[in-house]
Parts: C-alpha cells; sequence; structure tokens
C-alpha cells in the first residue's frame, strides 16, 4: 500500500472507489496528463483486475472466469484453477493445470502451443522454445510471430537480434527471406543495421552503395 501511494504521488492523483457492494478500489491517476490537449484521451491499460466476485480485462467483464482463483499471467494471458483468457476471451483449447506463458505471445501447456490465445498447430510443446523477436522453433518447424517459416531449418536456426535471423542456408528478416544475404558472414550490426561479406541491409531493406 505504502508503495502504491509513494507512486500515486508521482503520478500526480490517488484515487479510492468505494465499491457499493462493500470494500474499495484503489486507482493512481495523473489529472494533468489525462487532461491536457497533447495527450488526447486515456488508453486502456494492460493487465486484469478483479475483487472478490468480479475479474475484468480493459473494462470488460471476463465472462466464466473465477475471481477467487484468478492470476493474471502477463502478456494478455490469465487463468484460474480451471480455464485459461487471452485479452478477456476464454482460450477453450488450453489446459490451466499445465498451462505456461513464454516470451514474444507464445505460451503453452503439455499438449499444445499458443500464440496470442491461439492454437499453433503441428507444433510440440515438449521441445518448443522461443528465440527473441517473435522467432521460435520445436524440433521441426521454425516460426515467426505465429506463423511456420517453411523455408527454414529448426536444427541450425538462430536469432540474431533487430528481427534478423538465420539458418546455415538463408538469412530472414521479420519472417521474411533476405535473398541475397549469405548466412555464413552475416552479422547484425545494431539499431536495424546489418551485413554480410558483400551487403548491407537496414530493417530488412537493401543498403544501396554509391
Amino acid at each position: 500500500m505504502k508503495r502504491l501511494l509513494w507512486l500515486g504521488c508521482l503520478l500526480g492523483a490517488v484515487e479510492t472507489t468505494v465499491l457499493p457492494w462493500g470494500g474499495s478500489l484503489l486507482a493512481t491517476t495523473s489529472r494533468a496528463a489525462l487532461q491536457h490537449p497533447a495527450y488526447g484521451p486515456p488508453r486502456p491499460l494492460p493487465g486484469y483486475v478483479k475483487d472478490a466476485w468480479t475479474v475484468w480485462f480493459r473494462g470488460r467483464e471476463v465472462r466464466g472466469a473465477s475471481a477467487s482463483t484468478f492470476v493474471d499471467l502477463g502478456a494478455g494471458y490469465g487463468k484460474d484453477a480451471w480455464s485459461v483468457f487471452f485479452e478477456g476471451e476464454e482460450v477453450k483449447e488450453a489446459s490451466a493445470q499445465s498451462f505456461a506463458v513464454l516470451t514474444d505471445g507464445y505460451a503453452r501447456d503439455d499438449w499444445r502451443v499458443f500464440w496470442k490465445g491461439r492454437v499453433v498447430a503441428d507444433v510440440s510443446p515438449a521441445s518448443f522454445a522461443t528465440l527473441g523477436d517473435g522467432y521460435a522453433r520445436d524440433n521441426w518447424k521454425v516460426l515467426w510471430n505465429g506463423r511456420a517459416l517453411e523455408k527454414a531449418s529448426p536444427a541450425s536456426f538462430e536469432a540474431l537480434g533487430d528481427g534478423y535471423a538465420r539458418d546455415n542456408w538463408k538469412v530472414f528478416w521479420c519472417g521474411n527471406e533476405l535473398p541475397d544475404a549469405v548466412p555464413s558472414s552475416f552479422e547484425v550490426l545494431g539499431r536495424g543495421y546489418a551485413r554480410d561479406a558483400w551487403n548491407t541491409w537496414y530493417f530488412g531493406r537493401p543498403v544501396e552503395r554509391f
């Protein structure tokens, strides 16, 4: 509570809303920021909120969620003792008992892999791993943002940063192949730049040389 109050002082105000059935909700609000014309209307905040009876996500009641056992897992995911939810909607295929959130929107249980609440078909949860920048793989398939990269080899695939990745034969940027890039000499320079022995790229686009 002390930490919330200290944060409220930094943000500008602390407001306590008394609920009609008893109890209260504590909210911190920056009135100056919300009312300043340069900021526009306030945006919905991520994450779940609950009281003793109800769970909400971005101003909507999460139908079917048990508030007494509900846990916010982060990245839009949450679960109670029986069900899993993504952004307030139930993920009917997921098992709450074994469900775990990974990174880049991915999650898994003992039987399936998910990306932003949707089942990723034909992926093995037992060998599945996230690599960063939306890339992931199991023993047979490489993914980018939940989409299979048919030309990528999972055995040698690695994410390099800034959206770039490679295997022993191809280079990718944000899931798209860079046809002229040579994997053996390819390196990421930072701030969107990358190069091989012959060419340079900026956020996946070739940089012309004069």
